[in-house]
């Protein structure tokens, strides 16, 4: 995956994208708890708003992706 090699390389992992959310946000959108457990290691802002003023959280629960919003709320405690 070559976000796995950004940030072995040292990728800031709170980077925005074209769209105003992170990468964080591309993890509840597409429901990849793989990736997203590697940026919360690296520090990831898991509040960050995007341009709607959304949060990966948000993402999730519009997305269906529950297993993301379980690592959110487990993450949250």
């Amino acid at each position: 995956m070559p976000i796995l090699k950004l940030l072995k390389d040292g990728a800031d992992p709170n980077t925005l994208i074209s769209s105003g959310g992170s990468l964080f946000h591309l993890c509840a959108r597409y429901d990849n708890v793989f990736v997203a457990e590697i940026l919360i290691e690296r520090g990831v802002n898991v509040n960050r708003q995007d341009e709607d003023l959304w949060t990966a959280l948000h993402v999730a629960c519009a997305c269906d992706n529950p297993d993301l919003v379980l690592l959110l709320m487990v993450v949250s405690i």
